[in-house]
């Protein structure tokens, strides 16, 4: 069988990867990087594009995170609770659009 390469699964095998890169990107930058605000830029507008292929709770939650992590400033165990809130999410994100992408 041929691979199916549509719009559909092409963005949403360049999101796992990006997902993938953003989960190495903040276990090695700071907590204050901009580059995570513009990744869930790219995650609600590809939630947003394909409704069916992301939960939103899971979504918006990873954004909430990000910009707590972003904008507030934070120290011990919450800072640590809200980075594994990110890391969860991240892992659903991962998780839900590498199974979906169909090669």
């Amino acid at each position: 069988m041929a691979p199916v390469h549509t719009v559909t699964n092409v963005t949403t095998a360049v999101l796992a990867g990006l997902t993938g890169w953003m989960i190495v990107a903040r276990h090695r930058t700071a907590s204050e990087s901009n580059w995570p605000l513009v990744y869930y830029a790219a995650v609600v507008a590809f939630s947003a594009r394909f409704p069916d292929r992301l939960d939103p709770s899971w979504v918006y939650g990873g954004l909430v995170c990000a910009l707590l992590l972003r904008f507030e400033f934070m120290a011990g165990i919450f800072e640590k609770a809200v980075r594994l809130l990110d890391y969860l999410a991240l892992g659903y994100i991962l998780y839900a659009t590498a199974t979906s992408v169909r090669f």
